[in-house]
């Protein structure tokens, strides 16, 4: 990054475990938009999978970056870059819908807003469950034919990772617990 910090760092101060930091964050102070803004661009020219994940793992974590993105996405010069950018919100607008229930009871709400589809030609954001995972398989096989990446593992590692750190977090507690079937919707 031109600042010269860790992404993963600035996402780290932000509490959004979902990358390990390459050092200790310099500050506990919450990051600015801008620095999550210029993370979300260092992750999306990074070229590495694990840190495009990240940038959905953000926007599933802390929709209210869903602006950050915004801004990445302008300031992004790179065309591959920001249709990553694109991509990576489109996906947690779908994995949002999908999920919902999980969500909830983790205490996440927000939706982001569905900004990308019509740019990307893929169906909009539904509010059904049904619709949310055939758009989740439409993008799926459509990212695996542009890379030969399996795009639904993606997605699915994304949620377990997800709920792994937020029950580590102790965000639910155990006699909370739905039953398996009632948020596994794959």
């Amino acid at each position: 990054m031109g600042s010269g910090q860790d992404p993963a760092g600035v996402l780290w101060r932000g509490g959004v475990h979902y990358l390990v930091p390459q050092r200790n964050p310099e500050s506990d102070r919450p990051p600015s938009d801008d620095e999550v803004a210029m993370a979300l661009l260092e992750l999306a020219t990074s070229g590495s999978g694990r840190q495009a994940e990240a940038i959905v793992a953000a926007l599933l974590w802390r929709p209210e970056w869903g602006e950050a993105l915004m801004s990445a996405v302008l300031r992004c010069t790179d065309p591959g870059a920001r249709r990553e950018l694109m991509y990576a919100h489109v996906t947690a607008c779908y994995l949002q819908q999908h999920w919902q229930p999980l969500l909830g009871l983790y205490g996440f709400s927000g939706d982001l807003p569905d900004i990308y589809t019509t740019k990307l030609g893929l169906p909009p954001v539904t509010s059904d469950s049904f619709g949310a995972k055939w758009n989740l398989h439409l993008l799926a096989e459509r990212r695996q034919g542009e890379t030969g990446a399996n795009f639904a593992a993606e997605y699915d590692r994304i949620m377990h990772h997800l709920e792994s750190e937020w029950v580590a977090e102790g965000r639910l507690s155990a006699g909370t617990r739905p039953a398996p079937w009632a948020c596994d919707r794959r």
